[in-house]
């Protein structure tokens, strides 16, 4: 069993495309994070779906039962310092005021063959 955490961005118009690799090689690089199996970022390639968004990243997390423990790996990852990093210097700054970050977790009742 996983947790999938899938996060949409919409990075502001005026961001140098200099600072959105960074940001995207920066969230791509918390892989060590404890309880972490996969992470990903990358810019959206095709915006006439998207609503708006122009990035996001999707990461797999460990999950354990019962269900009040699922999300343990995923809260450890919220506040690790290298997450709250990433987030306060190179998402945070780049993205629109107003719903400029959307985020959805599930868990998946086994684990992913990707």
């Amino acid at each position: 069993m996983v947790v999938i955490h899938t996060v949409l961005l919409k990075i502001r118009k005026d961001v140098p495309q200099e600072a959105i690799d960074t940001m995207i090689r920066e969230i791509n690089n918390l892989h060590h994070i404890p309880g972490l199996i996969k992470i990903a970022a990358g810019e959206n390639f095709m915006p006439e779906r998207a609503h708006g968004y122009t990035h996001g990243l999707s990461a797999e997390f460990e999950s354990k039962e019962p269900p009040a423990s699922r999300t343990q790996a995923l809260q450890g990852y919220a506040i690790h310092p290298d997450h709250v990093g990433v987030v306060t210097n190179h998402i945070r700054p780049h993205v629109e005021a107003d719903a400029g970050v959307l985020a959805f977790d599930f868990v998946v009742p086994y684990t992913p063959k990707i």
